[in-house]
C-alpha cells in the first residue's frame, strides 16, 4: 500500500510528470519544468475508461491522479490524456492479438510501478529499500520485453514457415496452373459460340457454291429482305 508523507503531494506531482514524459528534478515541483505542448481535455467517457484502466491494474496510481484532480488540474489532465493512450491501444492489442495483450499489459503495469517508485525514491533517496525495489521492477521489465521479443520471433518464424510453403507451392504447380487456365480459356462458352457461329458460315457458303441454279435462287427468296 502507498505511505502518505508530508512530501507525498510533491511526489504524486512528479509521477505524473513522469507519465507524460517531462523532466523531474530531486528538489521537488517547484524544479519540475513541464512540457509547453497544450493540455487537450479529454472527453468524460474516456477520462472514466482511463480511471477505471487504472484501477484495475494499478490502484495507486488512480489515487494518485483523483488527488491531482484537485491540487494541480493541468497535470491531472495530462496525466489521463496520455493514460487513456495507452488504455486504448492495449485495448486494440487486446482484439487483434490476444496473445500479445498479456505481455503488453504486463509491461505497462511494470513500467507504470517503476515511474511511482523512481518519483518516491526522488523525493527521498535515502530510502535504500526504494531503490532495492526499483532495481527489481526495472529487471522484471527486461524480463517482459524479453518475452515479447521471443514472442515476436516465434510468431515471424510461423509466417516464413507458411511463406515457404506458399513458395513451394507456387514453384511445382506452375505448369499445372498455366495449363488449366489455358484450357478454361479455350473452353470459354463466348469463345465457343463465336467458333460455332463461324463454322455455320462456312458451311453455309459450301452449300450455296454446290447448288444448282435453281436451288441457288431459292434460297436467294427465302433469305432476300422483305420491301
Amino acid at each position: 500500500m502507498m505511505h502518505k508523507t508530508p512530501n507525498h503531494l510533491a511526489w504524486s506531482f512528479a509521477l505524473l510528470l513522469l507519465l507524460a514524459g517531462s523532466r523531474v528534478h530531486a528538489d521537488g515541483p517547484k524544479a519540475v519544468k513541464a512540457n509547453a505542448e497544450p493540455v487537450t481535455l479529454t472527453p468524460p467517457e474516456k477520462e472514466k475508461g482511463a480511471l477505471a484502466f487504472a484501477t484495475e491494474h494499478h490502484s495507486e496510481l488512480a489515487d494518485l491522479l483523483k488527488n491531482l484532480k484537485s491540487s494541480n488540474r493541468q497535470a491531472y489532465d495530462k496525466g489521463i490524456q496520455h493514460l487513456a493512450r495507452d488504455s486504448e491501444r492495449l485495448a486494440r492489442t487486446k482484439t487483434n492479438n490476444p496473445a500479445r495483450y498479456e505481455l503488453e499489459l504486463e509491461l505497462w503495469k511494470t513500467e507504470s510501478r517503476i515511474r511511482l517508485t523512481a518519483a518516491r525514491t526522488m523525493m527521498d533517496e535515502s530510502q535504500e529499500s526504494l531503490k532495492e525495489e526499483l532495481r527489481n521492477l526495472i529487471a522484471h521489465r527486461e524480463d517482459v520485453k524479453l518475452q515479447i521479443l521471443k514472442q515476436t520471433r516465434e510468431r515471424t518464424a510461423s509466417q516464413l514457415s507458411k511463406i515457404d510453403a506458399d513458395i513451394a507451392s507456387a514453384e511445382s504447380g506452375r505448369e499445372g496452373r498455366i495449363n488449366r487456365e489455358l484450357d478454361t480459356l479455350i473452353k470459354n462458352p463466348k469463345k465457343r459460340d463465336i467458333r460455332t457461329v463461324n463454322a455455320g458460315a462456312k458451311k453455309t457458303a459450301t452449300d450455296k457454291a454446290a447448288a444448282t441454279p435453281e436451288e441457288k435462287t431459292a434460297t436467294d427468296k427465302k433469305v432476300a429482305p422483305k420491301k
